[in-house]
C-alpha cells in the first residue's frame, strides 16, 4: 500500500511517541512492511524524510557519494536511499553504470531507455557502414555495402532496436541480388544464425479467427466488445481465451461503439407513490415475474422522440415498446396494452419504475391492479434502483444512436425496430450463456 504524506506523518508520531511496530499496525491497519519502513528510515535520519523525486538524475558527486556507500562501504540499498533520499530504481540504475563503465560511463547523463537497450540502432547502422568500408577495401561489390546500409537504416527508425530476426529477414530480402556471404559479413551475424531464424518463422497460429473475428465484429456493426465475440467464437467451435481475443482486437484496431447520456421524466409528487419492492433485487426464477419500465429522449439533430419499453428482468427481453414523438401518459398506457396483448400467463408480477409522473398516474396504477400486477417504484432522484432498464438504453444508444447517422427521425425510427428485434432474438449476452434474450427464455422453457 503506497503511503500519503499524512499517513507517513501518523506512523511517524507514533513511532516518536514509543508505539512499537506491532502495536503502531494494530493500531492503524497499515500493511507491517510499510509501518517498518518509515520506521526505519526515522531511526537512520532523526527525522520525517522529505518527498522522494521519482525521476532523479542528480549531480555526479551525488551519484559519486552514493554508489561508494553500496559498493565500497556495503551499505544496503535501503540506507543509502533513506540517506540521499533518492528513489531506489534510480540508485539501482546508478551501480549498474558503474558495474559496466565505472565512473566515466556513471557520470554520462543518459536516460534509462538508453541503457536498456532501445535506440541502439543507430549503433547497428555505425557498426553496418564500418563493415562496408571493409568490404570495399577487399574488393567486394559497393553496391550491396549501400544496400546493406539503407536496409540497416529502416530498421532503425523504430524506437525498439532490431531483433536477431529482423536482420535475418532483412538479409533474406537481400540475398536474391547480393552474395549472401558478403550481406552476413557486413552484418556480423554467423551463417548458423542466419539459417536458423530463415527456417524458423514465426506462423501466426490465429489467423483464422483473426479473419473469423472481423468479420464478427462488422456483421454486428461493432457492437460486440471481446466478451460477446469470445462467447460467439467458443458456440463456432473455436477454442480461445477472452484475453487473446482482447489482443487481437486491439492489434487489429477493432473496438466496440460507446455510450452517450440521458433524460429525465420525474416531475415531483403529482400521485401516489409505489414502495421500493424490488429494492435491487433482479434476480428471477422464471419470466414474468418482475418487469420493469422506463421513458427515454432520443434526439435527431433537432428532432426527438421518445422510447417506453418493457424489460423482463429474467432475460432482459423487450416484451412490449411504443416510440412516441410526446412523452404523454397514452404512450405509455399503450405500451401496456401490448404487453397484454401477448397473452403472457403470470400468478404475482411486479412491474417496477421510477417515480416519473406517467407511473404516478391514476388511470396506469388502475391498468396495472385489474391485470394482477404488483406496482414497484425507485427510490426518488435514484436511477440504480432501474439499473436494468437503464443498462439496455444506454446499450442501445451506445450501439445504434451515437455510431450511426440518420437522414431524419423517420429513418431512426425504422432502425430502432429492427434494433429491438435484433437485441431480443440475436444479440448474445454472456450472462444468458452466450444466447439473447428469446433463445435463453425457449431452452429453459424445453429443459423445464
Amino acid at each position: 500500500m503506497a503511503f500519503n504524506r499524512k499517513k507517513w506523518e501518523l506512523v511517524t508520531k507514533l513511532y516518536k511517541d514509543g508505539l512499537k511496530v506491532t502495536e503502531i499496525c494494530h493500531l492503524t491497519n497499515f500493511d507491517r512492511r510499510d509501518v517498518r519502513h518509515v520506521c526505519r528510515e526515522y531511526d537512520i535520519l532523526g527525522c520525517m524524510r522529505e518527498p522522494r523525486k521519482n525521476f532523479y538524475r542528480g549531480s555526479n558527486e551525488l551519484r559519486k557519494m552514493a554508489v561508494d556507500d553500496i559498493v565500497l562501504n556495503s551499505l544496503s540499498y535501503a540506507e543509502v536511499t533513506v540517506k540521499y533520499n533518492i528513489n531506489r530504481t534510480t540508485l539501482k540504475d546508478w551501480v549498474h553504470l558503474f558495474r559496466n563503465g565505472g565512473y566515466e560511463e556513471l557520470f554520462v547523463n543518459r536516460r534509462k531507455a538508453r541503457r536498456r537497450g532501445y535506440g541502439k540502432a543507430e549503433e547497428d547502422c555505425e557498426n553496418a557502414s564500418d563493415r562496408v568500408g571493409e568490404t570495399r577495401g577487399r574488393g567486394l561489390s559497393s553496391s550491396c555495402g549501400e544496400c546493406a546500409v539503407k536496409k540497416s537504416e529502416s530498421l532503425g527508425r523504430g524506437k525498439i532496436r532490431p531483433k536477431t530476426r529482423d536482420w535475418a529477414e532483412a538479409i533474406n530480402d537481400l540475398r536474391h541480388e547480393y552474395r549472401l556471404d558478403v550481406l552476413l559479413d557486413i552484418k556480423g551475424m554467423a551463417r548458423s544464425t542466419f539459417y536458423y531464424y530463415v527456417k524458423n518463422k514465426q506462423i501466426d497460429r490465429y489467423s483464422g479467427i483473426r479473419k473469423r473475428i472481423r468479420e464478427i465484429h462488422a456483421e454486428h456493426a461493432g457492437r460486440y466488445g471481446y466478451r460477446r465475440i469470445t462467447s460467439q467464437l467458443k458456440k463456432e467451435g473455436f477454442t480461445i481465451n477472452h484475453k487473446t481475443v482482447y489482443k487481437i482486437m486491439r492489434d487489429l484496431g477493432l473496438k466496440n461503439v460507446r455510450r452517450k447520456n440521458k433524460y429525465r421524466s420525474y416531475a415531483g409528487q403529482v400521485g401516489s407513490t409505489a414502495p421500493n419492492i424490488v429494492n435491487r433485487d433482479f434476480s428471477t426464477t422464471g419470466p414474468n415475474q418482475k418487469w420493469t419500465t422506463d421513458v427515454t429522449q432520443i434526439s435527431v439533430g433537432t428532432e426527438k422522440c421518445f422510447l417506453s419499453p418493457i424489460l423482463d428482468m429474467y432475460n432482459g427481453e423487450i416484451v412490449s415498446y411504443t416510440i412516441s414523438d410526446h412523452a404523454d401518459l397514452k404512450m405509455v398506457m399503450d405500451m401496456l396494452d401490448k404487453a397484454y396483448e401477448q397473452h403472457r400467463v403470470w400468478e404475482k408480477l411486479l412491474m417496477h419504475s421510477d417515480q416519473g409522473w406517467q407511473y404516478q398516474h391514476y388511470n396506469y396504477q388502475k391498468s396495472l391492479k385489474d391485470h394482477n400486477i404488483v406496482q414497484s417504484m425507485s427510490r426518488k432522484g435514484n436511477c440504480l434502483d432501474n439499473a436494468m432498464m437503464e443498462n439496455f438504453f444506454g446499450i442501445m444508444k451506445s450501439e445504434l444512436l451515437c455510431p450511426n447517422r440518420f437522414k431524419d427521425m423517420n429513418h431512426f425510427k425504422q432502425e430502432l425496430v429492427k434494433y429491438i428485434d435484433y437485441y431480443n432474438n440475436e444479440r448474445i449476452k454472456t450472462r444468458l450463456n452466450g444466447m439473447s434474450p428469446v433463445q435463453y427464455r425457449i431452452n429453459r422453457a424445453n429443459i423445464t
